[in-house]
């Protein structure tokens, strides 16, 4: 590591360069440091984010046929598909969900 500070060699300033070098160090460390931290908090931000997106069930719309009936893709949490049709008119919602689960 080259020195940051530059100083005369004599007996007083030896002290005081040591001194200097140190602190220098000590700010390089502390910098290395929170750069260490801000990497590895974003890396886990990032990995929650893909084990959020992978955790929540998934529901595709595959078809709508006349205009009525709606053909539909469940992907659970675990990795298991369900695939569906029903009539727009004929169900609510609620229904749906209910006979879903």
């Amino acid at each position: 590591m080259r020195p940051l500070l530059s100083f005369k060699r004599t007996n007083s300033t030896r002290c005081r360069s040591a001194s200097a070098l140190d602190s220098a160090s000590e700010a390089s460390d502390l910098t290395d440091t929170s750069a260490r931290e801000r990497a590895r908090k974003k890396v886990t931000k990032r990995r929650r984010a893909v084990q959020m997106e992978q955790r929540w069930p998934r529901l595709l719309v595959l078809s709508v046929e006349g205009g009525s009936v709606v053909e539909c893709q469940l992907e659970s949490s675990k990795g298991k598909t369900v695939t569906f049709k029903f009539d727009i008119h004929d169900m609510f919602p609620q229904d749906i969900a209910n006979n879903l689960v």
